[in-house]
């Protein structure tokens, strides 16, 4: 069973947009709600273990960033009321699954008491460590990876994008997809209340020395899976 962890994350606005619409929130000790991290720092797991969350906010002038941070918040606290963890790997995959659709109401009620924010939207990935598992639950394409250090990197999830299911079809590698003109048309989101998400899950075995990558396409679109 993995007995450390160490988690760090960054934000930036990049060099082509004048304002951030990215979120994240981590929390390395779920049992005691502890939020936050410090870079370099190593601890020992909890019970409840440690929670990752990234959000790539969507709307431009329409408060792409308001969306992003409602998602991040209202898993955070959906997180910060569970006292125990569900038994089963298909219990904890539903909770993660119910928490972005309690995300994406958010977002849809913060659009109706704003009209201003009418249009808004943000993608949603979340990966939950407990115990040697990680469970993973996302909507749009935000991305979660997971590095052994030998294999090349892949992503763990599949984006829900327009270009992902060419890839699952054949019609394109994933490298022609990240460069490809639509590759940000994404098929499912947070936001439109006429089209609620439809949460993905994964869950995998960590060995130590394992790595997990959560970002939105302001990585995975500038780099590769080889540069990153």
């Amino acid at each position: 069973m993995i007995k450390k962890i160490s988690i760090f994350g960054i934000t930036d606005v990049g060099r082509s947009r004048t304002h951030n619409e990215d979120d994240f929130a981590i929390c390395k000790d779920l049992s005691n709600h502890k939020w936050g991290f410090k870079r370099g720092e190593v601890h020992s797991f909890s019970e409840l273990g440690a929670l990752l969350i990234v959000a790539d906010g969507m709307g431009g002038e329409n408060a792409g960033e308001v969306a992003s941070n409602l998602a991040q918040a209202t898993v955070k606290e959906d997180f910060d009321q569970l006292e125990e963890a569900p038994d089963s790997t298909a219990e904890k995959e539903e909770f993660l699954a119910k928490s972005i659709l309690r995300a994406h109401q958010a977002v849809v009620n913060h659009q109706h008491k704003n009209l201003e924010t009418a249009g808004m939207g943000t993608t949603l990935v979340i990966a939950w460590v407990i115990e040697d598992l990680v469970h993973v639950a996302w909507s749009g394409d935000s991305r979660c990876y997971i590095y052994n250090g030998q294999q090349s990197l892949y992503p763990f999830t599949e984006d829900h994008s327009l270009v992902w299911k060419m890839v699952e079809d054949n019609q394109m590698t994933p490298e022609e997809a990240r460069v490809h003109p639509e590759s940000n048309i994404v098929t499912q989101s947070l936001g439109d209340e006429k089209n609620p998400p439809q949460p993905s899950v994964k869950t995998a075995k960590l060995f130590k020395g394992n790595r997990l990558i959560l970002c939105s396409d302001g990585l995975n679109g500038m780099l590769s899976d080889e540069q990153i």
